[in-house]
């Protein structure tokens, strides 16, 4: 009890001191200042791309956000297709259509979050994809979606690994390759991991930081598709746990908790 009223405490202090500083070679950089802010925030363009789904481009950074629910139905963004070099999908969109972000010249990561069902044919084509985050929920990727000599980053077993595996393309299980939750690599869930979760909270909410792939892997515990102060609340409550004498892995913590 004592250890969770401090763990607390350490929590509350997070969340009133704001931003802190990061200590780990996942967010280098992520912190911007004030005039930085006010630049990135007057470089931004946005429209619509679907029903119910826009689209934001940061052209100092070059990421291209996708954001809503349900289906995209064109590439309203062409115009600056060029200037794009990271693209995210939301966790609401469902389906990504043909040709989507085809000749995007300078596009080198993709990162498509759980909730994705469809990839369609050309998705991709004539794009520098050094790399692709696909989802388990991701049930079909229809022929030359994804450009080859790439790696692919999926759950063994899923769509992603077959289309890797009939396209002679480097497949990498994202499972295995990252550990949810530690976010310093240091091969514990701890105070440490919850701080550096609330600090790019902070970034994200101030300066509008974008993660990146790795991180929302890792950062975004509870699968709702956000880093915010929620994750680090159950990094934190994991950590309590352990130091009360619990031996359970971070893994099984969340499927109690009803996560994975």
């Amino acid at each position: 009890m004592k250890v969770k009223r401090i763990i607390a405490a350490a929590l509350s202090i997070c969340m009133l001191g704001g931003a802190v500083g990061y200590d780990s070679p996942l967010f280098e950089g992520a912190s911007v200042t004030a005039d930085a802010a006010k630049q990135k925030y007057e470089n931004v363009v946005s429209g619509v791309c679907g029903e119910n789904v826009t689209w934001t481009l940061d052209r100092n950074t070059g990421v291209l956000t996708i954001d809503g629910t349900g289906d995209n139905y064109f590439a309203a963004f062409v115009e600056y297709k060029d200037e794009i070099k990271k693209i995210f999908f939301s966790g609401g969109i469902t389906s990504i259509p043909k040709g989507f972000c085809a000749h995007c010249s300078s596009l080198t990561e993709v990162y498509i979050p759980e909730g994705v069902t469809v990839i369609e044919s050309s998705t991709f084509v004539k794009c520098p994809i050094k790399e692709i985050w696909i989802p388990s929920t991701c049930t079909t990727i229809a022929d030359y979606a994804i450009p080859d000599d790439i790696t692919i980053y999926g759950y063994k077993g899923s769509a992603a690994e077959e289309y890797a595996d009939k396209s002679f393309t480097v497949f990498v299980d994202i499972a295995s390759a990252f550990n949810k939750g530690d976010l310093n690599n240091d091969t514990m869930i701890d105070g440490r991991d919850a701080t550096l979760v609330l600090s790019m909270y902070a970034d994200s909410s101030s300066s509008g930081y974008v993660p990146t792939a790795a991180e929302r892997i890792v950062g975004n515990v509870n699968n709702d598709n956000f880093i915010d102060g929620r994750d680090a609340t159950i990094i934190l409550g994991y950590y309590a746990d352990l130091s009360a004498g619990a031996s359970i892995s971070f893994e099984n913590y969340l499927k109690s908790m009803n996560y994975v």
